[in-house]
């Protein structure tokens, strides 16, 4: 990071602008990144976890009862 600062500083002003870009995607990237693994450290559901293995989850977690569970299961056709 610390050369690719002293290299924009040295580059012509839209190139500057492009590298900053880049450097913004790469830090917003890598924030993202670290989010997703603390929610999945968490017990997060994932994007791709199926509905039912997110309800299970909760109910074994004690999030909601066996009466809500169900009531969920029927309200999403699982």
């Amino acid at each position: 990071m610390c050369c690719m600062m002293h290299d924009m500083a040295h580059a012509e002003p839209d190139t500057q602008m492009r590298m900053a870009s880049g450097m913004h995607c790469m830090t917003h990237d890598m924030a993202h990144a670290e989010h997703s693994a603390k929610m999945s450290a968490m017990g997060a559901p994932q994007q791709n976890e199926p509905l039912i293995d997110i309800l299970k989850r909760r109910y074994a977690k004690g999030e909601i009862t066996k009466e809500q569970f169900e009531e969920m299961k029927r309200d999403l056709d699982l």
